[in-house]
């Protein structure tokens, strides 16, 4: 009725094409008389953890014969997978690189596949020569018992004539192909499709929300809270078959703070591109669990926000002394801890009750140096920890976003602003001054600093040094310090190892965190004059040229174990320092004119993004070997660490790409920041659209957008309804949070200090051992230590208890051999992350 037949068309002619593939694959399958699970209901019920479990138990524990593959395709023996007419023989189907490729290749040597394995009909064997489990037995059982299959056209032969459909098929093929060409209907279509999917993804987000609060009364329930977007603490096990299933399967569900405000920003940010309408019953529930996360420990004028919830510390001792002060602990894993569950005897009681028993002779072989028994306590002091700069700045963000949408969403920033108020940032900022960095001050509280970050910028110090920089002040993880640790650790809150860090995550976001501060009160010149100090200006101006220089040099990427001791993604860094490019560049006219160090900032940033974060970028992306006459076009994604070192049952190696959607969909919003601005020309619905910039390059327009088609193809491909008919499926974890030390090569001992003394002020002998360490150990390097001096000791072992302190980072990188730590993962934040990038796809000209 009036539309634009381009518009139309192409939807007809996708339906004509849909029906004659569809129609034609099936009627061509040998078997669709006797059993194909293509002509069935689909069953959206699947357990991929049982078929795991049952081809381990079953086919290698029988040691099965290896079947020698024939020269034909597809069988015809019975195999409810013979389906797709002509099945790659296992040789040409076999993916020595693809996920899980060998246990893949051994699934298709069972000599019962083909003839009645009771497990093969929990596989799909796809085109490409990957296996993806389902339950179909079941469904392929029930179908057929209610309603017996039908006798379907068999297939011609090769000599035979065409097909009405192959006929039909050839003559709407070039018109089809004609229609699709119009790069206007291209387009259309294109968005609509991400639109959709954006929507999707939105609703699975909406779905993770957290809608009840639950108490931890394990084997009922966890600590739950309601609004919160949930994660889930792992650990990093890596190598063979079993580790797979022990990284992704044994997991415990974490309650903090730091994914809900992330989700939180991002949907706000996806809600301003028209993509999708952010809930306000949604957000009202994030704003009112984020919240309590207001560390106690501060007064209430600084707003100060901790990873996790506190509880009083009322012991009676401290009651006496009047010393309580709240800890923040995991309460789910502290839980486990404390009820009993720290021996070895109630771990595989814990994992056989998970329905992973096949699963305890690997975990038990790599846990014999782990903490038991008494050494839980240390174990356990390291996560009660104080308020950080990482959450309170994504705090300072949130603050910001609210206030911009506060006639749209009322509510949620009147609960917001009523709890912390809008005329205290003054109070929160000077925080972040008095307890930086300030290596070349005499003042040890505020010039030490753990070992293993003195040992990540010591190149950096130097170069301050030299140009003339001693006022030099950077940001730290821990709105804390060791004089305030001194009178705090006996009373359960204490940085680890009782000695800050600079973290090059955290930087990046304490940077976006004042930005949007900066922007926030610029309407009010003197509000913001009486926070943006110029000592805090130091502080801005600082942490920019540090991110350069972990930029350019490559250190970032050379050792990120003792820069991003916290947050190990590679891609997150990238991220959360490329938003501040956006913001500034974004809002340049808007800056005030009174503080040349924003300008300074923006072309720094800006430089070191667009030359040294674009290159790396762009070397570390990987492109599928997909069709070239794929009228998609090629498929371009990036890998961090998780699952790319597993090995297979044949002992070669395999990548799982674990984290790939999410380091991808990170990896998209990184290059978007850097080089696309606003489109003043474009303004529909409210919303500026964007577009690339003059000076982009060929090569990341091409990277984003063959990015852009992997993610829409596999970002939901795990989801129950959807990867039965995928022909690969990738999960959607992330490494967005670790614990600092990754192995005993990553602890703070084994990198030269000089200032190691108890906490009681008693400095350790000079020729301790590794064995005099304890939990109320200071163990840092004060002021700045001369390149050479620094170099003798690390090769004589003094300030390092005569270890050998690791000077490289290992070639496996996270996953070399003995590097086993935990870390936390949020499929809500791969979810959201996606779907922000693919709407900013979408707004691009």
């Amino acid at each position: 009725k009036g539309r634009d037949m381009r518009h139309t068309l192409p939807l007809i002619a996708l339906g004509l094409q849909v029906f004659l593939i569809f129609t034609c694959s099936v009627a061509g399958c040998p078997i669709f008389s006797k059993g194909c699970p293509f002509s069935a209901t689909r069953n959206n019920g699947i357990d991929r953890e049982q078929v795991m479990n049952d081809f381990l138990m079953k086919h290698v524990r029988q040691q099965a014969h290896v079947l020698q593959p024939t020269s034909g395709g597809s069988s015809s023996h019975g195999c409810p997978f013979a389906s797709k007419p002509q099945r790659p023989t296992f040789e040409t189907a076999q993916k020595p690189n693809s996920r899980q490729g060998s246990f893949v290749d051994l699934a298709k040597k069972c000599p019962y596949f083909s003839r009645g394995c009771p497990f093969a009909s929990r596989f799909k064997l796809a085109a490409n020569g990957s296996i993806i489990p389902t339950n179909i037995k079941q469904q392929y059982h029930q179908h057929h018992q209610q309603q017996p299959p039908k006798l379907a056209p068999q297939p011609s032969s090769p000599s035979s004539s065409p097909s009405i459909y192959d006929k039909l098929y050839s003559i709407l093929s070039p018109i089809l192909q004609f229609i699709q060409s119009s790069p206007e209907s291209s387009k259309t279509n294109s968005n609509s499709k991400i639109l959709s999917l954006i929507q999707k993804l939105y609703s699975k987000i909406s779905s993770l929300q957290i809608k009840s609060t639950t108490p931890f009364d394990p084997p009922f329930s966890w600590s739950e809270t309601a609004g919160l977007y949930p994660s889930n603490i792992h650990i990093n096990f890596h190598g063979p078959p079993p580790a797979y299933a022990a990284r992704n399967d044994i997991k415990i569900p974490d309650s903090n703070v730091f994914v809900t405000v992330w989700v939180t920003s991002l949907l706000l940010e996806l809600d301003a591109t028209s993509a999708v309408k952010f809930s306000p019953t949604e957000l009202n529930a994030a704003i009112n669990a984020i919240l309590p996360f207001k560390d106690k420990n501060f007064p209430v004028s600084q707003n100060a926000f901790n990873f996790w919830k506190q509880k009083l510390n009322q012991n009676e001792e401290k009651q006496k002394k009047k010393t309580e002060l709240w800890e923040a602990t995991p309460e789910n894993l502290i839980g486990m801890i404390d009820a009993d569950l720290n021996t070895i005897q109630n771990l595989k009681n814990l994992v056989e009750t998970l329905d992973l028993g096949v699963l305890w002779p690997y975990i038990n072989s790599l846990i014999n140096d782990l903490p038991f028994g008494s050494e839980m306590e240390t174990f356990k002091s390291a996560f009660r920890i104080p308020a950080d700069f990482d959450d309170t700045s994504l705090a300072l963000g949130l603050t910001a976003d609210l206030y911009n949408v506060r006639n749209k969403f009322p509510e949620a920033w009147n609960t917001w602003n009523q709890t912390l108020g809008s005329g205290h940032l003054k109070d929160l900022i000077q925080i972040y001054a008095q307890k930086s960095y300030k290596p070349f001050s005499n003042d040890s509280n505020s010039n030490s600093i753990d070992p293993r970050t003195y040992f990540f910028l010591k190149d950096f110090l130097h170069l301050q040094k030299l140009a003339g920089n001693t006022n030099l002040s950077l940001p730290t993880t821990w709105m804390w310090d060791i004089k305030s640790s001194r009178t705090s650790f006996a009373q359960g809150v204490a940085m680890p190892f009782n000695v800050n860090n600079v973290d090059g995550t955290v930087c990046a976001n304490v940077l976006y965190g004042l930005t949007k501060s900066i922007l926030h009160t610029s309407s009010n010149p003197s509000h913001l004059r009486s926070w943006f100090t110029p000592e805090v200006q130091n502080l801005y101006l600082n942490t920019a040229k540090y991110l350069s220089w972990m930029i350019s040099s490559d250190q970032v990427r050379n050792r990120p174990d003792l820069g991003m001791l916290y947050y190990p993604s590679i891609y997150n860094f990238y991220w959360f320092a490329s938003r501040t490019v956006s913001l500034l560049d974004d809002q340049n006219s808007a800056l005030p004119k009174d503080y040349p160090v924003l300008q300074q900032v923006s072309i720094l940033m800006n430089q070191v993004m667009k030359i040294h974060t674009t290159r790396a970028l762009l070397e570390m992306s990987k492109k599928n070997n997909v069709d070239s006459s794929s009228k998609e076009g090629f498929e371009v994604f990036w890998d961090d660490f998780l699952g790319v070192n597993d090995v297979g049952l044949d002992g070669y190696q395999v990548n799982n790409a674990d984290d790939r959607l999410f380091s991808t969909a990170v990896a998209i919003n990184t290059l978007i920041d850097i080089w696309t601005s606003p489109n003043p020309n474009s303004n529909p619905n409210n919303v500026r659209g964007r577009r690339w910039k003059k000076d982009v390059g060929a090569e990341v327009r091409e990277k984003v957008e063959g990015a852009v088609t992997f993610l829409s193809k596999y970002i939901l491909s795990s989801d129950e309804d959807s990867y039965y008919w995928a022909d690969d499926y990738y999960l959607p974890e992330n490494a967005f949070f670790s614990g600092s030390g990754k192995s005993f090569s990553t602890m703070p001992f084994l990198f030269p200090a000089n200032y190691i003394q108890y906490l009681n002020g008693t400095n350790v002998a000079k020729n301790a051992s590794i064995g005099d360490v304890t939990a109320d150990m200071i163990d840092a390097v004060s002021g700045v230590i001369g390149e050479e001096e620094y170099e003798r000791m690390i090769k004589s072992g003094e300030g390092h208890f005569n270890l050998s302190t690791p000077v490289t980072f290992p070639k496996e990188g996270f996953n070399a051999d003995g590097w086993m730590f935990p870390y936390w993962s949020s499929p809500a934040m791969t979810f959201a992350s996606a779907a922000l990038a693919l709407a900013k796809f979408a707004q691009l000209e």
